[in-house]
């Protein structure tokens, strides 16, 4: 049994972690790729979310270094996220998306408040954390195959024509376009047109 100071320092764990992990994570996302930090990022925080039942059978400090890896992994997704919002989102579109995010965090935590009390009154608690990781590694699966880079000129199912939206530029002189032109180019048709403006709203997955 733990007992409250036990607790305390478990949680503190992710915070240190968490704030460690924020800027070495934003460098890595500019040296490797935002695609292939973000990948990394969210299944290793599942994993980590996986094992954390079992570390707390052994004892306190492999459940607490769990955690910190866990926070670790965890803290380089919010600028991730960033980089690949200002990349994908025109700027009359950013706040939009925001709105969309805090509105899935909140449902996600509902819909988890439902769900987890039945795994704790009936096949156990630890599976719980188990079901949460499996969630990530199945969106993991989906981001790594249709989840695009930070560049939208660089990514094949993005036309020229909505390239140059999102960059804010106009298309050179003399350079055919590739597609019809955007219209009304709304978070609503991007969400439906390329993934990577899925990934912010995939937020609540995160495996708290």
């Amino acid at each position: 049994g733990w007992d409250e100071a036990d607790v305390g320092n478990f949680y503190a764990a992710f915070g240190w972690g968490y704030a460690i992990s924020q800027i070495p994570g934003s460098m890595a996302a500019q040296q490797w790729g935002h695609k292939n930090v973000w990948l990394i990022a969210i299944a290793g925080a599942g994993v980590c979310n996986m094992f954390v039942p079992w570390a707390a059978e052994i004892g306190l400090w492999p459940a607490m270094a769990c955690r910190f890896v866990f926070g670790l992994f965890q803290g380089s997704l919010f600028p991730v996220q960033t980089g690949i919002k200002a990349a994908w989102l025109h700027e009359n579109e950013r706040s939009t998306l925001n709105a969309i995010i805090g509105l899935c965090w909140a449902f996600f935590q509902a819909i988890q408040s439902i769900i987890t009390p039945y795994f704790m009154t009936g096949i156990g608690w630890q599976w719980a954390f188990v079901f949460y990781s499996l969630l990530i590694f199945i969106w993991s699966y989906y981001w790594n195959k249709y989840g695009v880079g930070i560049v939208p000129g660089q990514v094949e199912r993005c036309t020229k024509e909505e390239a140059a939206y999102l960059q804010g530029r106009e298309i050179p002189e003399g350079e055919e376009p590739d597609g019809p032109p955007p219209f009304d180019f709304t978070i609503w048709w991007a969400v439906v047109k390329q993934p990577v403006t899925c990934t912010p709203v995939t937020t609540p997955l995160r495996p708290w």
